[in-house]
């Protein structure tokens, strides 16, 4: 062969070949520590988010439990005898830890000041938590369903309580207890081994702890914690682990998942220890090798044209795992149909591979909640994948799909790849999205009765105004009035006071229809708005209330003055609402304890 051709065919191409691994290599090195650090950081995150879901699904079964004592009539007699016998319902916890995974359940009775009147692992009772424990402080103060993590004199624990009620009165509250044993063991069976520390500062207020066990100050509140994880600990600072995400070192992937109470501080800390050689990072170090054995194999003379070729294979490989190891929904569509999807497109989609999926929906609009409808009236000629295309730079580009009977929002964004591909990224926001929604609920919520505020009040009344004018129904409003409310504060004080607002208002509440909204909209004066009502009728409700407050049997006995009102069709928010309350001020100055109205 000329030695021109021998310097074309193969020493330019393995020069050009030679060159370009190199760079390749090189960036393979320069990259290595970033591309561990991102696996790091998701893996840290699905096992934040298992500990989490554990966490939760806990909570939930108890709670079951907790709802269905509350309902024993038995229970509600000993209540309100304040007398619990010693081995209350020791048959159904014994059950729960025969038959379940829950090895470690409680069962606390408490009175409706937050006195325990029974615990089903000591013999302590009579002593009041209400200042203790924030979550009991505030199902008292709220009586209504509540699931927390908190610590007391025992334990740091996961916790569901109901309040129990008779005839709307608040009597006392079941409380289910249980801990952290089950989570870690389930997560032992996936290579993940734990230990749960109780913060120092919580730690010093355990007056008899459940395990006995205690690591430089912090309470460990896991029976089942390895003793190797403890030599860990003792031998290493526990301080600079928990104020960190994760953190990689002598072969763990130690993820720190803060334990936070209802008021949001953090009370404690799960600690998952992970050895690094499970988890998937092994392609990083295979393509080093492989790189390695291509430069060798060229030095022995092969064509560029295969090595080129086995390079592109590779990196197909190598770019389908670094997508599948997202935790984000990535699906390729070709404009009417996903042709490929990652593997967290399948742990929501209940289907094993894309041809079962596309063999039942043509996309996953299907799963969109209302969205087909949203679709045909906005873009009659547009494709799904072409709408969400030009949608997606808009404010609000979130969609919700309900999936596996339950409901999750997106954030969607949609690339095109080519002439006809799209790339379609959807990046779990759910937490985010109901974090949004509870902030939404406490801005038109009274935080002390539970009902509509003053705010959530106008928002409505200017709602139902604009449908009274557009379809000429009739709207009445009744304002009301707790008659002399301040001598109920002088004489039985403020706390007292408080109760008096929390139950008339769940007893008015219980007389209204669905479609009516009651309202405190300042001290002890609240607005009923009646849609679809006129004033004779507003009137009949108005006198039922009134007759009913009367006649209650609640804490403290008062009668209400009502002031009756209906809408006159061009007046404003304020001209009603003022109508009414000079009909609530007619019923003051009448006597009290009246029905007036304007």
């Amino acid at each position: 062969m000329k030695p021109k051709k021998i310097f074309f065919f193969i020493v330019a191409p393995l020069l050009i070949a030679s060159i370009v691994l190199w760079v390749y290599f090189d960036f393979i090195l320069s990259s290595e520590k970033k591309l561990t650090n991102k696996f790091y950081a998701d893996e840290s995150r699905f096992i934040a988010k298992t500990i989490s879901d554990n966490i939760l699904s806990k909570q939930k079964s108890t709670l079951a439990i907790a709802i269905s004592l509350a309902n024993d009539q038995e229970l509600k007699k000993l209540l309100l005898s304040k007398s619990i016998p010693k081995n209350y319902n020791k048959s159904l916890l014994n059950k729960i830890k025969k038959y379940s995974s829950y090895k470690h359940i409680w069962l606390q009775i408490l009175d409706n000041n937050g006195v325990s009147l029974y615990r089903s692992w000591a013999n302590v009772k009579g002593d009041s938590l209400a200042n203790i424990r924030d979550d009991i402080k505030s199902v008292i103060a709220r009586p209504k369903i509540n699931y927390s993590i908190s610590s007391g004199k025992f334990d740091l624990s996961i916790k569901s309580m109901v309040p129990v009620f008779i005839k709307n009165r608040f009597i006392g509250i079941v409380e289910i207890i249980s801990h952290f044993n089950s989570i870690s063991s389930k997560l032992s069976k996936k290579g993940i081994n734990s230990i749960v520390l109780l913060d120092k500062k919580y730690s010093k207020k355990l007056k008899h702890p459940f395990t006995k066990l205690f690591l430089k100050g912090y309470y460990i509140a896991n029976l089942n914690v390895p003793s190797d994880l403890i030599r860990y600990f003792q031998e290493h600072d526990v301080k600079k682990y928990l104020k960190k995400g994760f953190i990689a070192e002598d072969g763990n992937l130690i993820v720190i998942y803060p334990l936070k109470s209802q008021n949001l501080k953090t009370i404690g800390y799960y600690i998952a220890f992970k050895k690094i050689g499970d988890i998937e990072l092994v392609h990083l170090f295979i393509l080093k090798w492989i790189s390695i054995g291509i430069i060798i194999a060229l030095l022995f003379g092969l064509l560029i044209g295969y090595v080129l070729l086995y390079i592109y294979r590779k990196k197909k490989v190598y770019y389908k795992n670094i997508i599948d190891s997202s935790s984000n929904i990535i699906i390729i569509n070709d404009g009417k149909h996903p042709i490929y999807a990652n593997a967290a497109f399948f742990k929501y989609f209940n289907f094993q591979t894309l041809k079962d999926f596309t063999a039942k929906h043509k996309c996953i609009c299907e799963f969109c909640d209302n969205y087909q409808n949203i679709l045909k009236n906005k873009s009659k000629n547009m494709s799904w994948i072409n709408y969400l295309f030009f949608i997606q730079n808009e404010p609000n580009n979130t969609i919700k799909l309900n999936i596996k009977q339950n409901t999750y929002y997106f954030h969607i964004t949609i690339s095109k790849i080519s002439d006809d591909d799209y790339v379609i990224v959807l990046v779990d926001i759910t937490k985010e999205e109901e974090y949004k929604q509870e902030l939404k609920n406490l801005t038109i919520t009274d935080e002390l009765t539970g009902l509509y505020n003053r705010r959530f009040c106008y928002q409505e009344l200017s709602k139902e105004i604009a449908q009274s004018k557009r379809y000429g129904y009739r709207l009445s409003v009744i304002m009301l009035d707790i008659d002399f409310f301040k001598k109920i504060n002088d004489e039985y004080g403020h706390d007292a006071g408080d109760r008096v607002l929390q139950e008339y208002s769940l007893l008015i509440q219980s007389s209204l229809r669905d479609s009516d909204t009651l309202c405190r909209i300042g001290g002890e004066e609240f607005i009923i708005i009646l849609p679809q009502t006129e004033k004779k009728d507003a009137q009949k409700l108005a006198e039922k209330l009134r007759k009913l407050v009367e006649k209650s049997k609640l804490t403290i006995s008062l009668t209400i003055s009502l002031g009756v009102s209906e809408y006159i069709p061009g007046e404003d928010i304020d001209s009603l609402i003022k109508r009414a309350d000079k009909a609530l001020y007619r019923a003051k100055n009448g006597g009290r304890n009246r029905v007036e109205a304007i």
